[in-house]
């Protein structure tokens, strides 16, 4: 599994989130959709990021890693993305 930003939205989406209903809602997909596509990240990192309690999601010790490199990259690809954007002649806050 080749890991793309969209993961890493939704380990942090569930990490953040107050249930997982909230977190499909977050990163727009069904809650099955988000069980299978949290399975299928867990699976790609070789264990699990989360214990799952009926609607609710604990990060594990690797779950807690992942979520901060995560969030990391996050924010390195907005920087970055703004950054761009800057030298291309955008003002901020503009499309």
């Amino acid at each position: 599994m080749h890991l793309e930003l969209s993961h890493l939205r939704l380990v942090v989406a569930v990490a953040e989130a107050d249930s997982l209903q909230a977190a499909a809602h977050q990163v727009q997909l069904s809650l099955p959709a988000l069980l299978d596509r949290l399975r299928r990240i867990e699976e790609a990192f070789g264990g699990a990021l989360f214990v799952l309690s009926g609607q609710y999601a604990e990060p594990t010790p690797a779950g807690w890693f992942a979520v901060g490199y995560a969030r990391r990259i996050i924010a390195r690809m907005a920087d970055g993305w703004s950054g761009t954007r800057l030298v291309c002649g955008h003002q901020p806050g503009t499309k």
